[in-house]
């Protein structure tokens, strides 16, 4: 706590908050469970350092899920696709569903990596500790395999919302590169 309000004073200097804003981040660090548990949770703690890895598979479904829309277009081939029984109208939802499949499959298997690297590495003990265990100014309730659970499921909510952006971009653009570009 006394590492929460020296932060809160501006001791860091890096930062000043309001006086709202001291008061919820206070009240945040009452609400911290004391005395802090400690314990070993090196595969746990290795995994939230290493998570920023899991940029590569956004990367990945990026590339791979680029041309989902604009290939046809880009090879004059929409017309005949487009002019078959269902062309219009099953196509495209066939298509965003297979880019969600290959998208989740390949943050899954970034995620198991990730993930299942540092646990067999370094084990599986302290999944119930306190996220205090990383940092004791740390202010959230969460235990630190709800923590990195909460990684995955926001890291798969972004991909989501980043392969929205590359269906739409390629439904509108000719161009794969043009997209990787944006």
């Amino acid at each position: 706590r006394a590492k929460v309000e020296a932060g809160l004073s501006g001791a860091s200097a890096t930062f000043d908050y309001s006086d709202a804003e001291r008061e919820f981040w206070q009240a945040k660090a009452a609400e911290v469970k004391t005395p802090v548990e400690y314990g070993y949770a090196g595969g746990w703690s290795d995994f939230m350092d290493m998570s920023q890895f899991l940029l590569f598979a956004l990367l990945a479904m990026v590339i791979a899920c680029a041309g989902a829309f604009n290939v046809e277009y880009r090879d004059k081939t929409d017309a005949v696709l487009l002019s078959t029984r269902l062309g219009k109208s099953k196509l495209s939802i066939a298509k965003a569903v297979a880019a969600i499949m290959v998208a989740t499959v390949a943050y899954l298997l970034a995620t198991a990596v990730v993930l299942g690297v540092p646990l067999l590495l370094f084990g599986s003990d302290g999944a119930g500790l306190p996220l205090q265990v990383r940092s004791l100014s740390n202010t959230y309730g969460l235990s630190i395999g709800q923590a990195c659970a909460a990684v995955c499921l926001i890291g798969y909510a972004i991909m989501l919302g980043l392969l929205g952006l590359v269906l739409a971009l390629s439904s509108k653009m000719r161009s794969q590169m043009g997209i990787l570009a944006i």
